[in-house]
């Protein structure tokens, strides 16, 4: 069957001025084009209309024009009023000056939508508030006058309010002693009519069984005004506080007459439930009572029911009728579990019972059943593709309506933008009065979003929710509005909106979603107590909401901000407590634990979050990370596993082999590293992860020494590969690996500005340091040029090699600067003691070779002196500090300064240093020098007693 939004001559007209790029064509077009939005086509600026679009294969794709002119009167209403403004007025009242003066507020002021709207009432004009009308046919004793006053008082302002109220409470009391049975049913007939109305005001719709009230738009939105923090009790409106007045004293009326009538009349016998232990002999009577008890929700019942007439009934004709009500009562009953076999007999059943007979009239519905298990399965792509198959083979299907918004809705969820504004406008349409309307209007208006069309959809969330008023439709698009401008980073208008809607509604409906999304505004805006407050009134009044695992998530992040991760995770751990099965709760503890120093706590709950449907390969990655900080590496490799093969194609689970290769290394099985890389290179070939993995393999070659390798695949990468990172690496490693002609080569293909910070000093670095075998002089300004540059990126170790080289090449005022920069930052950083001491150590010993003892004197007290400051005295990294205070007496004695070096030879004489005899020796040689130059001798030290 041709479908009429793709072939109606309106809307190839509309396209044609979509590809020839004619702007007037284009406005005076059918107002809705599917093929302007192609899926994953290149988009233009957010928030411009009208222009086409290069893509990057030169094809053009142009915004979607807004709808406009198809704005349905209400939900699911009809077309457009006549009269309704153009597009380049609604443009100019919603998206004008405001929208680029005020970047933090959505792009539409209060005075152009009244203007706007007054347009619009001129055609949908709301009926002014009046009593309802109707009377009763004949007066019982809850009088029709009181009946009246409650009605109209739940409509109207409070004035009118308080006259009805006091007009009813002179109405004499009834007196129930002289009730009539014909009374009682007059009364519970009223009760019944007036309890219809007022759900009706609650839901925008009148049922036809309850009296005519008038409707209550909502008020026009309010942009800028001054709001204080919603509270749900505080959101009750004159009018609703006038309906819970009525509703209590009418209550009282019905109450009161309803126990007199119970009293005075013997209640009916208890039903009799159907007999299932003993199944009917007819199929029909079969069928008619198990549809009783599936519309009970007795499903296994129903299906009971049915297992033995359906076995002796194969030639019944009925018997399809019959298959598809067990079917149905199965699908219904059916708890979901992927994968299972329930589950998989469940659509085998589906497929043979609509292959049986396609043009059964049920056939349709199996088929519905069966897209909803999909979806539940999350393989929206196969929901898809058996909705279409449903509107292509059943165009007379009753449902076709619900067939169509499946479709729109699925195309949200596989992100096809195109689909599903075909489908969304195929409903609009074709069942411009369908219950689904509404929905189909408000995913319209999310595939604009998703093709970056802002501004279209924008609009058309304004232009629901102001047409819709205080409905479930109303609310939803003001939701969906301040979901956009939340998404866009306009965090204050997003407030505005969600503020203005849960000052205005008289619903519940939605005002949970409203309160979360607020708070996360707040947050964003660093309004933290606001946002705690909003997510404390949530988790009160919405305890049970689909959104309190969520709600818990925001307010631990709220709590961490404002306290830090020890608060937050406390919240954190009450939410798993409640939601021990939901993986956003799951995932904020598991991270919190980690911020709080428990790795192993945190691996074990990112896992439990990823196995509760998560389905995050980092996740896994992160788990792996903290099981490997915290010493558990069984489990850690047990979760690699479990990474590679959930999610074999994913960028984690390449990054987890490649870590997991690491860790073989580290336990000693070089050649069970060396095949997890090879294979990963394989399965990674001609895909972006490939340079990785054989970066991580070149590394691997040069830690085993295979230096040919290394050059080999150095080779592969600098030809797959023009990242500057990726090639910089590679030249990295041949350095490294001794193939430094090869390495500065391909060093110079990899621009230094295009770099990190940390791998420019790092290959700086290291190319000075293999230079200064061949070139010392380059070598060595490589290495000073990088120290200077990248002070921040400096290791200890970098340090004593520069240090070394200014020494080979005798710059002692250099190494000065090294020892000195050094000294300064042990100051505030004591465990960098042993390298400074090692540093001074090695500038004392070149000083004192070239007998400069002065200052090789002071290069070893600098060491000396650090070594002391630690208890016990701290060791260098490779020298042994007591050879700092042996060399500072040699150096002092040199310097004839006998008694300094005379009580430090004595030092080391009396400990177990491998210089302590030359100690002893040099100390009695000091003395000897005492006396021979007519010095006051110093004392030796008394012998230590013996023990």
């Amino acid at each position: 069957m041709p479908e009429p939004n793709l072939t109606n001559p309106e809307l190839q007209e509309s396209l044609r001025a979509l590809e020839g790029g004619d702007e007037a064509s284009l406005m005076d077009a059918t107002p809705l084009g599917v093929s302007a939005l192609e899926d994953n086509a290149p988009l233009g600026p957010e928030g411009e209309s009208g222009p086409l679009h290069e893509n990057a294969g030169g094809a053009q794709a142009a915004s979607l024009p807004v709808p406009v002119a198809d704005v349905p009167a209400g939900p699911g209403g009809p077309g457009a009023p006549p009269g309704i403004l153009e597009r380049e007025d609604l443009y100019a009242h919603l998206m004008g000056e405001r929208a680029q003066a005020q970047t933090d507020d959505i792009a539409l002021d209060r005075d152009s939508v009244d203007e706007l709207m007054a347009e619009l009432d001129k055609v949908h004009a709301r009926p002014a508030p009046e009593a309802a009308a109707g009377s009763a046919a004949e007066e019982g004793p809850l009088s029709q006058d009181m009946l009246d006053a409650i009605i109209a008082a739940a409509s109207t302002e409070e004035a009118v309010v308080s006259e009805n109220l006091a007009a009813a409470a002179t109405t004499p009391a009834p007196d129930f002693d002289a009730l009539t049975q014909k009374d009682l049913d007059h009364i519970i007939d009223k009760a019944r009519e007036l309890g219809l109305a007022i759900k009706g005001l609650e839901q925008g719709t009148v049922p036809e069984t309850a009296p005519v009230m008038p409707a209550s738009p909502r008020p026009r939105l309010r942009l800028n005004f001054a709001f204080r923090r919603p509270r749900l009790l505080e959101r009750f409106t004159a009018r609703t506080m006038a309906r819970l007045a009525a509703a209590l004293l009418l209550g009282i009326g019905v109450g009161s007459g309803t126990y007199v009538y119970l009293t005075q009349t013997p209640g009916p016998e208890s039903p009799v439930p159907v007999e299932t232990s003993a199944p009917p002999e007819d199929l029909g009577t079969a069928i008619e009572q198990a549809r009783e008890l599936s519309t009970a929700g007795d499903y296994a019942g129903a299906v009971k029911l049915l297992e033995e007439p359906l076995a002796e009934a194969q030639e019944d004709p009925r018997r399809l009728d019959a298959e598809y009500v067990m079917m149905e009562a199965r699908v219904k009953g059916f708890v979901f579990e992927a994968d299972s076999p329930a589950y998989m007999q469940l659509h085998d059943d589906l497929d043979a019972l609509v292959k049986e007979d396609p043009e059964h009239p049920r056939a349709p519905e199996a088929l519905m059943w069966k897209a909803s298990l999909y979806d539940l399965d999350g393989l929206h792509s196969s929901a898809f593709q058996t909705c279409e198959d449903i509107v292509r083979h059943y165009p007379n299907f009753k449902q076709r309506d619900a067939v169509l918004l499946n479709l729109a809705q699925m195309g949200l969820k596989m992100h096809r933008a195109s689909s599903t504004a075909q489908y969304a406008q195929q409903l609009i349409n074709e069942y411009p009065g369908s219950e689904h309307a509404g929905e189909a209007w408000l995913s319209l208006g999310q595939a604009y979003e998703m093709a970056g069309m802002v501004a279209e959809a924008r609009t058309l969330y304004v232009r629901l929710a102001e047409d819709a008023g205080n409905t479930a439709l109303g609310n939803k698009s003001l939701l969906y509005l301040a979901r956009l401008a939340h998404g866009r980073g306009e965090y204050q208008a997003s407030t505005h909106v969600l503020e203005d809607l849960l000052a205005t509604t008289t619903t519940t409906a939605g005002s949970d979603e409203a309160y979360l999304l607020l708070a996360q505004s707040y947050r964003k805006m660093a309004r933290l107590a606001e946002a705690r407050g909003t997510l404390n009134d949530l988790l009160k009044f919405f305890p049970e909401s689909d959104v309190t695992p969520r709600a818990y998530v925001e307010l631990s992040q709220v709590t961490e901000l404002m306290e830090g991760p020890g608060a937050a995770l406390r919240i954190a751990e009450q939410a798993v407590a409640r939601f021990p099965d939901e993986p956003e709760v799951l995932k904020s503890k598991g991270t919190l634990l980690g911020l709080t120093g428990s790795p192993y706590g945190a691996a074990t709950t990112l896992v439990a979050a990823e196995a509760a449907g998560a389905q995050e390969p980092g996740l896994l990655l992160a788990a792996v990370r903290h099981y490997r900080t915290a010493g558990s590496p069984d489990l850690a490799l047990e979760t690699y596993r479990r990474l590679v093969e959930r999610y074999p194609g994913a960028p984690e689970a390449y990054k987890g082999g490649i870590e997991q290769a690491e860790m073989m290394l580290e336990s000693e099985q070089p050649s069970a590293a060396v095949n997890q890389l090879e294979e990963l290179a394989v399965m990674t070939a001609d895909t972006p992860e490939h340079v990785e993995v054989l970066l991580a393999l070149t590394d691997l070659y040069k830690e085993l020494g295979l230096t040919d390798k290394v050059a080999e695949l150095a080779g592969q990468i600098a030809d797959e590969s023009k990242e500057p990172e990726a090639l910089a690496r590679t030249a990295l490693t041949l350095i490294q690996a001794n193939k430094l002609e090869d390495g500065l080569a391909l060093l110079e293909r990899a621009p230094a500005d295009q770099l990190p910070e940390p791998l420019q000093y790092r290959v700086e670095m290291e190319a000075g340091k293999a230079l200064l075998q061949i070139d010392p002089a380059r070598g060595l300004e490589k290495m000073e040029a990088a120290y200077d540059r990248f002070v921040n990126q400096r290791t200890a170790e970098e340090e004593q090699v520069l240090l070394e080289a200014y020494l080979k090449a005798d710059r002692t005022a250099a190494a000065r600067r090294v020892v000195s920069e050094l000294e300064a930052r042990v100051k505030q950083r004591p465990v960098d003691t042993p390298w400074l001491i090692d540093a001074a150590i090695k500038w004392g010993d070149h000083l004192y070779g070239k007998a400069d003892y002065r200052a090789a004197a002071d290069a070893y007290a600098i060491a000396s002196a650090a070594a002391a400051q630690s208890t016990p005295p701290a060791a260098g990294v490779t020298k042994d500090a007591r050879w700092a205070v042996f060399q500072h007496a040699n150096a002092l004695l040199q310097l004839s300064d006998y008694e300094e070096s005379v009580k430090l030879f004595d030092e080391i004489a009396a400990s177990d240093a491998a210089w302590a005899e030359d100690a002893r020796a040099k100390a009695d040689y000091a003395r000897l020098e005492q006396r021979r130059r007519g010095f006051p001798v110093t004392p030796a030290p008394a012998p230590a007693k013996a023990s």
